[in-house]
């Protein structure tokens, strides 16, 4: 059940969306290439989620309103004839979730899928929310797509439910989520959940250590894992409290510190996403996102390792290009990783619950020159007039 608090969150994040601009006229899909890995997103309407407030640190974006078939199809054929021969992987997204049916209707799906089929990719990937997962919907992908192999990708960020309803608020639980996976696997898909390393209101060890509890309950379960390090976007809740002072991006030698927990069959089972190798700048404002923290050095050569870690399936291979990257790193003699060492093994200064409360107090307080009763009129407003 949604809190006064949530509620309050919720509210700012829509006043922080207010003024987003929409995805630009004629564009129909968005295309990103990365590796053995090309990703179309069929742009359609707005993601529900957007659309209630919830995920404070996403940004979706909206489309206006949603396109004739025909004009998607057409756009993926384009796509895909142009696609290197090295592509095989395809992901099929959209700007929310990609099996509900307000974004996606049956017959742009079956079509979308049909395509897919037709393709010389072999491993195609379906990205959605766990609850718009069904038996119904995997049995038709099975059937459409009989000689690929699947992946449903899945948001999960977290499997902390004092987090999950706190920040995230897309109202994700956690015993319905396993069933979900259950059912994904009972197909012989993979099922992927994407794993959030940054979360707000949290201590850099807090962040950590929350990231390490979810990736080993994705392990148990036999999941892949899609982890991302938090970007600070425009129009989000979450870049308006970096402006007011309430979140700091995280260390660029956080996630490689987490990896590198990993043992080498478990690192073949992750693939690093949004990590600085791909930013969505609103041309109207030049809005763009603030990615982690560290020196030029530092961050061209953690991106470089990230990239060389995509190209690499070994594990065990992967183990070793982060022994090499501390290794240059120690001989390099800046100060960017022993500081993130001694953050994430800092115990917290502060409470989830207190810095929480504060931010909850200082929106209440923003809220005194009209701030709350404006977010409440964008609750009504249909964002795709």
């Amino acid at each position: 059940m949604e809190s006064a608090e949530s509620a309050i969150l919720m509210r700012a994040n829509l006043q922080a969306k207010k003024n987003r601009p929409s995805f630009s006229h004629g564009k129909v899909c968005d295309v990103f290439c990365s590796g053995n890995l090309i990703e179309i997103g069929f742009l359609s309407g707005r993601c529900c989620n957007d659309r209630r407030g919830s995920c404070i640190m996403c940004d979706y974006g909206a489309a206006n309103g949603i396109r004739p078939i025909q004009e998607y199809l057409v756009e993926m054929d384009r796509i895909l004839e142009e696609a290197a021969p090295s592509v095989h992987v395809l992901l099929l997204c959209t700007n929310g979730s990609f099996l509900d049916r307000t974004q996606i209707s049956q017959e742009l799906f079956q079509a979308v899928l049909e395509r897919a089929a037709q393709s010389q990719i072999e491993w195609i990937e379906i990205e959605t929310h766990y609850k718009d997962v069904t038996p119904k919907k995997l049995r038709q992908i099975q059937h459409l797509l009989p000689n690929k192999r699947i992946a449903i990708e899945m948001g999960l960020e977290t499997t902390n439910p004092v987090y999950q309803s706190h920040i995230i608020m897309k109202e994700i639980d956690l015993a319905a989520y396993e069933r979900t996976v259950a059912l994904i696997q009972s197909f012989g898909f993979l099922a992927e959940v994407n794993i959030m390393v940054g979360l707000p209101f949290l201590s850099p060890k807090e962040q950590f250590d929350d990231a390490v509890r979810t990736m080993e309950w994705a392990f148990r379960h036999g999941c892949g894992l899609v982890v991302f390090p938090m970007n600070i976007k425009p129009y989000t809740l979450l870049m308006e409290m970096f402006r007011s002072g309430h979140y700091q991006p995280i260390s660029s030698w956080m996630l490689p510190l987490l990896l590198d927990t990993l043992s080498g069959p478990q690192l073949e089972q992750v693939t690093v996403a949004w990590y600085g190798n791909r930013e969505e700048i609103y041309p109207e404002t030049q809005e763009r996102a603030i990615f982690s923290r560290s020196c030029p050095s530092c961050a061209a050569e953690i991106k470089r390792v990230y990239r060389q870690f995509s190209e690499t399936a070994g594990g065990y291979e992967r183990k070793a290009l982060l022994a090499q990257l501390f290794s240059r790193a120690g001989r390099r003699g800046c100060s960017c990783r022993p500081d993130a060492q001694n953050e994430i093994s800092a115990q917290p200064q502060d409470t989830f619950e207190s810095q929480y409360a504060k931010y909850i107090s200082y929106l209440k307080d923003r809220s005194q020159g009209g701030v709350a009763h404006e977010g409440t009129a964008v609750l009504d407003r249909d964002p795709e007039q």
